[in-house]
């Protein structure tokens, strides 16, 4: 029987040997809109970042060498702030009150931490602890230089990533499409989830499922509805689904009398690629494709079918 791992390179392989030039479409997207979605281009820097020396803590902007020896009693000559920097440069005995984020003064090397002070008046702070040279400080272009490539194509966009992108002024974002995906349970015991279930019946919840991981996974899901056991109805149903980019099907893929799935596929000239896989559960997977339709048949038993989909 197909090991896992085999049945996965098969697939893999199948989809990066196909010429899908719809798949490989982009489109601009805001970038409100842009996480998880795969990047279609390069993103460079369009500006050093950070574009100052800028504190990283609160405290006191200080000439290094007036606090390598403490204590220490510096002149406060002003304060720095985010969004606005100190008017005045630190000169020698003297030091600026800085803020997280705000711009390290002209003459200023490093930051003590304001727990590392104490107040003496309005114009004079007692340096308690002295701090390393650079200490409390990213320096300009620390993180990135102007024109650096700070994410490439091909990437899923993380959380971190938007950042990145807002950060280089990118508002919209270039990414692959969404492929489609139809998705069919399939059954005579199956009734909707608004039904109530009669004897023998059960609602279904697979084609939720399978929808649900199918966001997860980055694609737009179609739920097709319940395809009976019958091969007329499952012909509308797998005909209508193999105009989609990607076509699952749930149950109907064992060896009962009324498993008819793969009946249907060959009619319809499906290249099945492989229906039995070494996993339990979800032993009866089926793959293939036609055309530039990728198919997928999953075991009907609910928990068989996450299973099936996530592995």
């Amino acid at each position: 029987m197909l090991p896992i791992e085999r049945g996965l390179e098969i697939v893999m392989s199948t989809a990066r040997a196909k010429d899908r030039p719809d798949w490989m479409a982009a489109e601009s997207v805001p970038l409100s809109a842009a996480a998880g979605r795969i990047l279609r281009e390069d993103v460079f820097s369009d500006s050093d970042s950070p574009p100052f020396d800028k504190s990283i803590r609160d405290g006191f902007a200080v000439r290094f060498e007036d606090v390598a020896e403490i204590p220490a009693v510096l002149t406060v000559i002003g304060e720095s702030r985010a969004g606005a920097g100190a008017d005045a440069a630190v000169e020698r005995g003297q030091c600026c009150e800085i803020m997280t984020g705000a711009p390290l003064p002209p003459g200023a090397d490093s930051v003590v931490m304001v727990e590392n002070t104490e107040r003496v008046s309005a114009s004079a702070v007692h340096i308690l602890k002295s701090a390393r040279e650079n200490e409390g400080v990213l320096r300009r272009a620390a993180e990135a230089r102007k024109g650096d490539k700070v994410l490439q194509t091909g990437r899923r966009i993380g959380l971190a990533d938007l950042g990145l992108l807002a950060g280089t002024g990118k508002s919209a974002v270039v990414v692959s499409k969404k492929p489609r995906v139809a998705v069919i349970a399939t059954g005579d015991e199956l009734v909707e989830v608004r039904e109530t279930p009669k004897s023998g019946q059960i609602r279904n919840s697979n084609s939720y499922t399978i929808c649900a991981q199918a966001v997860e996974a980055g694609s737009e899901p179609l739920m097709l509805g319940i395809g009976r056991d019958n091969l007329e109805d499952l012909r509308i149903k797998i005909r209508q689904g193999l105009e989609y980019d990607v076509l699952i099907v749930s149950g109907g893929v064992s060896m009962g009398k009324y498993d008819l799935v793969e009946n249907v596929f060959a009619e319809f000239g499906v290249e099945v690629l492989f229906d039995k896989i070494a996993m339990k559960p979800g032993k009866p997977t089926v793959f293939g494709h036609r055309g530039q339709t990728y198919v997928f048949g999953l075991p009907g038993n609910p928990v068989s079918t996450i299973v099936s989909f996530h592995m």
